[in-house]
């Protein structure tokens, strides 16, 4: 197998990985969101989704997961590294980036919710929400470099 091809199927891999988990945590949400009133909830939940801030979340997600997705294949099926310690080192790098990417804009947002006080944005921010993702994030980046690991094997 050439780089080319090592780097095209990471990616893929990743993407669809990273796609059914998305899909999969968006449906969990709306159902824990919308668990009273069903009409005027879906209403919010899609206008939540569809914001900028939810949007940009979305989008450098799916950037990151084509571009280590290239990496994580060429260093699995052509440099033949561990898949755990590839997985892990490239989810530390997605959730680090989408840490950073939330702070900043909570940061400049500054409105009456969250104010200027960084005490304030960390207690509001929904951690167990956030450790969902990265345990979701995790999983399927070891799904996706098993399965880039299993096409080295065979």
């Amino acid at each position: 197998m050439t780089i080319n091809q090592a780097k095209i199927l990471g990616s893929i891999m990743a993407l669809k990985a990273t796609a059914l988990a998305t899909m999969l945590l968006l449906v969990m949400f709306a159902c824990i969101y919308t668990h009273e009133d069903f009409a005027n909830s879906i209403l919010f939940f899609v206008e939540i989704l569809f914001s900028a801030y939810c949007l940009g979340i979305i989008l450098i997600l799916f950037i990151l997961t084509f571009l280590l997705g290239r990496k994580a294949g060429e260093e699995i099926i052509i440099s033949r590294r561990n898949f755990v310690k590839v997985s892990i080192k490239y989810t530390s790098v997605i959730v680090v980036t989408l840490i950073a990417y939330i702070f900043v804009v909570f940061k400049i947002k500054g409105n009456d919710n969250f104010g200027n006080d960084w005490y304030h944005l960390i207690s509001y921010f929904p951690w167990k929400i956030f450790i969902l993702v990265i345990f979701s994030i995790t999983i399927v980046w070891l799904w996706a470099t098993r399965k880039m690991n299993l096409v080295n094997n065979s």
